[in-house]
């Protein structure tokens, strides 16, 4: 029995301990890393396409050939060796074009991973965002408790109407009303959240940097543009199209082959071949090159519009991390502080009888609409630069 209780202790303790880990932004995004199905999946295909490159030029397989022949009365038996060899210029182009395929999904796993971790990211601050403004609801739900407990202490004495009581446990039932809400979005933004990580439940860190620091310098990032995945991945998709034209061209070189032919009847006896491919087959060759000619030229039409779209991106978050910025900036030097003293004032003003109640739920309504702006600005910040970042490419 007592084993059977230890037993169930260590259990729940070990159970406790992994629910209880508290992870903070930067482990949370490596463990996405290292855990999300879809970027390990993207991970692999560029992987997969990495052994096809390091035994390209191994020649093909040797074709043989066991041959018996009746010549009269005469039965002759030989075997047959040849090897195929592709042309040299052409054997280039495609290892060349092979790796290009390498890069090119290299290119797209980075596309993807920036993308789930920017996901991940948003995930994230919406979650802290949520419980940040539970927090603001909690505080003034106290503050609004301790007034009524007050009033009603009064209400005793007569020296306060039950008009008020009432009035403030409506506000009360308002206010708990925006909490059951917040929890229930709560819970739904962590079970995303834990999803970016491959189901696993961690507890998030709840530190928020409240002094955060914008370079807008527009310049910096417009430097960078040419780091964002997509742009890249298409930059290799043309300089593979590019080679895939010149191999098109290339379709006149023969490809060579050598054989060796042996006969058991007569041991001195052998035939040494060697033969190159025939390109007769000119129209179906010019067809193909032109093929190639268009996707070529479709790509780089393809690559000035995603370059014109990246670009609008990149103009659009810049301008709207700045102005998150800068509105988060004048809420925490100005409005936050004269909202806080506000709310102070009208609280200690209402215990010396020296304003009404009506003042007081007035200010409770102004100090929470700013104390929302003012995180509403800064988490709203953290993602528009989150977004900015994932089209400057980098690293997150």
């Amino acid at each position: 029995m007592k084993k059977v209780i230890y037993s169930w202790g260590v259990y729940l303790i070990l159970t406790l301990t992994l629910y209880s880990q508290s992870i903070s932004l930067a482990e949370y995004l490596e463990k996405v890393k290292l855990n999300n199905p879809e970027i390990l999946s993207f991970k692999k295909q560029y992987e997969a396409s990495l052994n096809t490159i390091s035994y390209f030029y191994l020649l093909k397989d040797p074709l043989i050939e066991f041959e018996k022949m009746n010549t009269g009365n005469m039965p002759e038996k030989s075997f047959y060796i040849k090897q195929e060899i592709e042309n040299p210029l052409k054997l280039k182009y495609n290892y060349n074009i092979k790796e290009k395929e390498y890069k090119y999904l290299k290119a797209n796993y980075e596309k993807k991973k920036n993308q789930i971790l920017t996901l991940a990211k948003l995930s994230y601050y919406q979650y802290l965002h949520l419980l940040k403004q539970k927090e603001i609801y909690e505080k003034i739900l106290l503050n609004i408790e301790l007034i009524i407990e007050s009033l009603k202490s009064d209400y005793l004495i007569s020296k306060t109407s039950l008009n008020d009581i009432m009035k403030l446990e409506l506000k009360y039932s308002e206010i708990k009303n925006e909490i059951n809400i917040i929890d229930s979005k709560e819970k739904v933004e962590f079970f995303l959240s834990n999803m970016f990580i491959g189901g696993e439940n961690y507890s998030f860190d709840t530190y928020v940097d409240e002094n955060p620091v914008f370079d807008n310098n527009f310049s910096a990032f417009l430097e960078e543009l040419d780091n964002n995945p997509e742009l890249l991945s298409k930059k290799i998709e043309i300089q593979k199209a590019e080679l895939e034209y010149k191999l098109s061209k290339a379709y006149y070189y023969p490809d060579l082959m050598f054989g060796y032919k042996k006969r058991y009847e007569n041991a001195s006896s052998y035939d040494i071949m060697v033969g190159f491919s025939l390109p007769i087959f000119l129209n179906k060759n010019k067809s193909y090159k032109n093929e190639k000619e268009k996707i070529l030229e479709s790509l780089k039409k393809e690559y000035e519009a995603k370059y014109l779209e990246t670009r609008y991106l990149l103009e659009k978050y810049f301008r709207q991390t700045e102005r998150n910025y800068q509105s988060f900036k004048y809420y925490k030097d100005v409005v936050l502080n004269k909202s806080n003293a506000l709310f102070e004032l009208s609280l200690s003003s209402y215990k010396s009888g020296n304003t009404n109640l009506i003042e007081v739920l007035y200010a409770i309504d102004e100090n929470i609409k700013v104390k929302l702006k003012y995180y509403e600005y800064l988490f709203e910040f953290y993602k528009s630069k989150a977004l900015l970042d994932e089209v400057c490419g980098r690293v997150l």
